[in-house]
């Protein structure tokens, strides 16, 4: 059985950060404002959504593994008619090109 869904989602957000920076670890506090409209064919859905969270970067100058866990909170939760996720938790590296090249 297949199913297909044709949705447009626009997702919009700003994120204010707070941390501290050295050579080894990096750490900071953020929390995203996030505006989402969902169409899917006649049904319009948007919500608002705040999402605090922690990041924490650890390695050296030019490569550092990252670490991010936070949540996602409705504020209209009364209007959203969709699914989202609650938690948040991320990982990865990051590489700064720009100090390895120099």
């Amino acid at each position: 059985w297949i199913s297909r869904s044709d949705v447009k989602l626009t997702r919009f957000f700003i994120q204010p950060t707070l941390g501290i920076t050295s050579k080894v670890i990096d750490f900071g506090i953020s929390t995203r404002f996030v505006a989402v409209n969902m169409v899917q064919e006649t049904v319009n859905n948007a919500g608002f959504l705040l999402e605090p969270a922690v990041t924490l970067k650890l390695g050296w100058d030019h490569i550092k593994a990252v670490a991010q866990v936070g949540v996602s909170l409705p504020l209209n939760e009364t209007h959203i008619e969709f699914n989202y996720q609650p938690f948040l938790i991320s990982l990865g590296l990051q590489a700064n090109f720009g100090k390895i090249f120099q």
